[in-house]
Formats: structure tokens, sequence, C-alpha cells
């Protein structure tokens, strides 16, 4: 994204095939690399080697290594005598370039001698460059590193061992390489099987997917009266037709993880809690939500962590305030708070707190130090509470956050602070008498019925 909107703020006339040509000609000239990729337990990642650095791996395997690919074929060796070219001495990585003498040059002999003496450096100018991109490429690995190569691939003509593989050669470092190919003429075209790919990512279950599919689309189709239901469902069902004409409770009980911004709704409304979970709906998506996980990712990258878990709390997903402000202003508002300017001791942190045979799963926006302990802050993008009650409601999840936090890492309780930050009013809200363990633990047992 920052590639396209630099070309965009130097087209006069942006278009997608003048994008793509000014990445080229930056990959070319400027160097331009591609965004690194994280190594991943369990899979094979394919990278360019420009990609991969920084970056290390177990086995890492280098294909190609022939000539006029690793090291690449030469490119035009005129340099800056090209048309259109920055000469080299007003370059500020000058020094480092080759120098073309035509200065001395008293005649056009002594001149061509110049240039072609350039025209080499300007060879082992690459080479040079190639041999570093190399040597970056065979120290990713930490264990074991796999080369290879082919005198044939797509081309008409064999291509022998790269300059690279000769020097491993004479060094010992890998056994000796063949002298030629075996052939003169491209090898035929495998008539084997043929490998699909991207592989079917259902696999050998594929059967049993399918004939599962057609029995729930078989099972769609009949009549509502004549579907038949598990002794399961048709409890949950009574329950509800019960529940609706003014009958008892459901028959259900808590699950045992209550994620900390739910706490709000299971103490004030178990029961609506219970309902929802024994017919479950699908909610549609709100553009709140969208904002939200997109304001945490931001906050996230700020901090430069990468901590997995989710990035949005659900009283964010549920949030319907149809706050006017965008992302970009929510940024802004955060770049001028205080806390753009602190280090945080924790961000994106998941803690679990065991109390009244429940776990509540917390998952913390940001931890900062302070002198005398840590503030928990919650990165709050929907509205405020418009009351105290509210907001004491609201506060269960920084009573969670705080004990949590305390059970964790052994600070004690009075020396954790723990706030709500609004982005939308930039309000850092703190709520005074946080229930404590004893406190929070009753009230659980008894809107659960614990």
């Amino acid at each position: 994204m920052d590639a396209l909107h630099s070309y965009r703020s130097l087209a006069d006339n942006a278009s997608v095939l003048g994008f793509v040509q000014w990445l080229a000609e930056a990959e070319h000239r400027d160097n331009l690399t591609p965004r690194a990729e994280k190594p991943e337990d369990g899979c094979v990642q394919i990278l360019t080697i420009h990609g991969a650095k920084g970056l290390e791996w177990d086995i890492v395997a280098i294909p190609r290594l022939v000539e006029e690919e690793l090291p690449s074929k030469p490119r035009e060796v005129r340099a800056w005598l090209n048309r259109g070219e920055l000469p080299y001495v007003f370059r500020g990585d000058r020094d480092s370039l080759p120098h073309f003498a035509w200065q001395g040059a008293t005649t056009r002999k002594e001149a061509m001698d110049s240039q072609e003496a350039f025209a080499q450096e300007v060879r082992e100018h690459q080479l040079a460059e190639e041999r570093r991109l190399m040597y970056v490429a065979v120290t990713r690995a930490k264990h074991r590193l796999a080369l290879s190569g082919s005198w044939w691939a797509s081309q008409q003509k064999p291509r022998g061992p790269s300059v690279f593989s000769l020097e491993l050669e004479q060094a010992g470092l890998i056994s000796p390489l063949p002298l030629a190919p075996e052939s003169d003429s491209p090898p035929e075209p495998s008539l084997g099987e043929p490998t699909a790919w991207p592989r079917d990512p259902l696999g050998t279950r594929r059967d049993a997917v399918e004939r599962a599919a057609a029995m729930v689309e078989s099972a769609l189709v009949a009549p509502l009266l004549e579907r038949s239901h598990s002794a399961g469902v048709e409890r949950v069902l009574e329950d509800l037709r019960r529940h609706k004409d003014g009958g008892v409770q459901l028959a259900l009980s808590p699950p045992v993880r209550i994620p900390a911004s739910s706490l709000e709704r299971w103490i004030s409304d178990p029961y609506a809690v219970l309902a929802s979970l024994a017919r479950p709906v699908p909610h549609q998506p709100h553009q709140a939500a969208l904002r939200g996980t997109l304001f945490h990712r931001f906050v996230e990258q700020r901090y430069d962590t990468r901590l997995p878990g989710s990035l949005v709390s659900l009283d964010d997903a549920f949030d319907e305030s149809g706050d006017p402000l965008s992302i970009e202003q929510w940024q802004s508002a955060f770049e001028a708070s205080e806390f753009a300017t602190m280090t945080p001791v924790a961000i994106e942190a998941e803690l679990h707190l065991p109390i009244a045979d429940h776990l509540v799963i917390c998952k913390i926006d940001a931890v900062f130090a302070t002198s005398g302990g840590v503030h928990i802050v919650d990165w709050k993008t929907g509205q405020q509470p418009h009351n105290d009650e509210e907001l004491a409601h609201k506060a269960l999840q920084l009573a969670a956050y705080r004990l949590a936090w305390s059970h964790w890492s052994g600070v004690a309780l009075e020396d954790i602070q723990a706030s709500f930050w609004f982005v939308a009013t930039q309000t850092l809200l703190t709520p005074e008498n946080l229930p404590g363990w004893e406190q929070l633990e009753a009230q659980l047992r008894q809107a659960l019925g614990d």
C-alpha cells in the first residue's frame, strides 16, 4: 500500500499499467524488495531471496543454480551511458559504483578502451551484487541447505552449473558436478499423471463431506413438520416453546469459559445469554466491528508486536453507535494521545482467571508500567457509558482484567489501575471502586445460580 500511495502522489495520470511499470522500474533502480514473510511452522514457504532477508528456517532449498539464473544474466553493461540514465558521478553511492575514466582519453581508441574497461567493471559489479544475494540465500538455513539445478528447463539450450556451484565444488563442499547433460536436446515432457495445484483442501475427506452436504440439502427440502430431531434438539425446542409461553427456565447451564467482555451481560441478564446459546443466531457484521478490528490492528502494529488472538472484543462487535469518525481519524486521535509515546509492558495479552468455578478469558489490550505498578488500558471504539450505572456494568470487564493480571504477575491489586480509553472522544475513564475477588465471585455466583 505504501508503494501504491507513492505512485499515486507522483503520477499525473495514474493507471494499473502505469503502476505495474513503475514497480518494475523501482525494483530495477532502487532494489525495491517485497515484504518479508515471517517463518511459519508446518508449511513450506516460497519466497524470493529479497523477501527472506533477516529470516531463518530449519531447512532451505535454493533451486535453479544454473548459468544466467543465479547469478542472473548480466544486465545492460553500458550502465549510465544509456540514454536517460543518471551519470554515476551525481549519485550518492558513486564511490561504490564502477568508474568510467573518459576524461583522460586523448584519442578515440583510448576512449573506446576506457568504455570497454568500464563495461567489464560493470559486469564484475553486477556479479558482486549477485554474490551478496547468494550469501543471503545460503545463510537463511539453520540446519540444512539443499542446492539444485538442471541443464534443462523451458529454454532450448542447456544451461550449465552456476559459477557459485562450481566454486563450492572446487572448495570440496559439494559432490562433483556433471560436465554435460545426458542429451543434447531438451527432454520430452513427462507423460506421468499430472498433479493438481492447488491441492484439494478436503483431501481424502471429500467423499464424506459431499455425502454429508447431500444429506443436509435433502433435509432442507423436506417439509418442516416432517423433519425429525434428536432428543437433545427436541428438549431445546420444547424449552424455547415453554419459555415463550411463560414456562420454566431453559435446561441449559452456563459454559465453563466466559469471555471477560461478556461479564456485563452474564451478570445483568444471564437468562438472555442462555437463550442466545440455546438458539444461536448469526449476527450481521457491523461496520463498527470492522473499524474496531482495524483500529486494534493499527495499535498492535504501532507498537510493532505480533501477538495472536482476537483484535476486537464482543462489546465492540455489538456496538451500533454509528460513530461518524473514520479509522484515519481514530489513528490520528491515538497519535495525539498520551499512549503514543509510551512503551507497553504487554499488548493483546490473553490471561485466564479461575473464579466461581468458571474460567474468565481476559484479552487485555495494553498494559503500561507506572511508578508504583501498572496501568491496564482497554481501547473502546464504541460509545461512552451514558451514566454511572452503565459504567459500573462495563467496569466488570476491567475488574476481571485487574484480577487476572494480579493473579498472573503477582502485582498487588492496589498497585493496578484499570481504565477505558474511548477513541472517538479521546476520553480516559477510570472507574472507582472496581470489584475485588470476593465481590466479583459473589456477583458471578448469584447471577449464574452456582
